[in-house]
């Protein structure tokens, strides 16, 4: 949100990136391991534990809800019996439309993405068309004047 700490839950942008370092590089074990050494005493992070780190992750802002689906699938390999095998599997989602609406609605972007078509050229006269988005191509421009 604007005006918070951008790096909230967490001290600082030192800390967000050791916890993204960690989360993404690390497994959960082995970031167990990694915060009962004694040389991360002297780190000062807001969290001690894997608990009070995941904790923290929860706290960050989370656009779409996720859903869970049980799906059972048949594979391809027979048991015993020669039946084939089916092994009971989960499907996290979200849905696409909450997705994007998250992404359209989300102020960070009001920069990246135009809606409005652009005429580029390639150098002052105008003479060389350049065509690199979606909006700087002529369908763009067709679908605003019809």
């Amino acid at each position: 949100a604007q005006g918070l700490d951008p790096w909230a839950p967490f001290t600082d942008e030192e800390e967000w990136r050791l916890v993204k370092w960690l989360v993404s590089r690390v497994g959960h074990t082995a970031i167990d391991e990694f915060l009962k050494l004694p040389i991360t005493s002297h780190m000062n992070t807001s969290f001690t534990s894997k608990y009070s780190l995941l904790k923290a992750i929860d706290k960050l802002p989370c656009a779409t809800k996720w859903k869970l689906k049980k799906i059972s699938m048949v594979g391809n390999r027979t048991a015993n019996d020669w039946q084939q095998e089916t092994e009971d599997l989960e499907l996290w989602l979200c849905d696409p439309v909450d997705c994007i609406r998250e992404l359209m609605s989300n102020p960070d972007f009001d920069r990246c993405v135009l809606y409005a078509p652009e005429k580029a050229f390639a150098a002052k006269e105008g003479k060389t068309h350049v065509f690199d988005d979606m909006w700087t191509g002529d369908w763009w421009w067709e679908m605003q004047v019809s």
